[in-house]
């Protein structure tokens, strides 16, 4: 039988269109959300050095490299 493999949504996904973010820096592990959920410990050094690289190298950036570049009024603007 083929295994089912199944991914959760973060909670970014409901605000995206309106508000810039990042998502994917969760642990690494199985069974998510479920009683037998857990974290591989092994793989947490690696995801912290990983998160601090990306961090270090946002953090060079000027804040007009991340500004928002819409056509039109923003989405979450009542217009009338």
């Amino acid at each position: 039988m083929a295994q089912i493999v199944a991914r959760g949504a973060g909670d970014i996904s409901f605000v995206a269109p309106w508000v810039d973010g990042v998502d994917g820096l969760g642990t690494l592990g199985g069974g998510s959300h479920t009683p037998g959920e857990y974290v591989e410990i092994s793989a947490l050094e690696m995801q912290t050095v990983r998160a601090a690289i990306l961090l270090y190298r946002l953090g060079t950036r000027s804040a007009s490299h991340f500004a928002r570049r819409t056509q039109g009024p923003s989405p979450i603007v009542e217009t009338r």
